[in-house]
């Protein structure tokens, strides 16, 4: 089943043969989702989408990780999210709250014999991302403060998208290579004649 950004239903793929179903499905919504580059970007631009995606950290880190096939590595995400709801349920904030940058907690939940912890899978994201490339990071609904302090490790946080976008152009000159992605996990861009859209 597929649905738009309205969940009205869009398309409903049934059938014996599951692996067939799924890769019509697939076709399908490639169709709609799957947009192609010319070639990766020093600087995306993204969000989640907007609500309810971005009514929190845990549901807006989603924003990012369609863009890691199109964003360089060591490019730079400006990524706004509102999170007027906070960081996530009690589970996610309490690792955030651990003050762990994203290098810290990927060494700490893959080493053998940690236990998993509900929710830990989307900061993993969240360091995924901070892997990949620098965050800098704009909400106007958490404090700036707490930004600097419990997400330090993850993200930079900016005063405003014009000081991240600056500060962007600043690491990578005034002819880096710009994308906006306004529907962050809604879109699945990927590069043209060369990264192949994941399923």
């Amino acid at each position: 089943m597929t649905v738009d950004r309205e969940v009205r239903l869009t398309g409903v793929f049934a059938g014996a043969d599951l692996e067939t179903v799924h890769a019509v499905g697939v076709a399908f919504l490639r169709k709609h989702v799957a947009r192609p580059v010319p070639e990766p970007c020093d600087i995306l631009v993204t969000t989640s989408g907007g609500r309810p995606l971005d009514a929190t950290l845990y549901g807006a880190e989603k924003g990012l990780l369609t863009g890691l096939g199109i964003l360089k590595p060591g490019g730079t995400f400006l990524f706004a999210a509102a999170c007027e709801e906070g960081i996530g349920g009690s589970e996610f904030t309490d690792l955030v709250m651990r003050g762990l940058g994203h290098e810290a907690f990927l060494a700490e939940v893959t080493a053998e014999g940690a236990p998993v912890v509900k929710d830990q899978w989307a900061l993993e994201n969240l360091a995924k991302a901070a892997r990949h490339g620098e965050i800098l990071f704009w909400s106007d609904c958490l404090p700036r403060d707490f930004q600097q302090s419990a997400l330090k490790g993850f993200v930079t946080p900016v005063e405003s998208l014009q000081a991240g976008l600056e500060r962007a152009f600043d690491k990578h000159g005034p002819d880096a290579r710009v994308i906006v992605l306004p529907h962050g996990p809604y879109v699945l861009p990927y590069v043209k004649n060369g990264n192949e859209v994941k399923e």
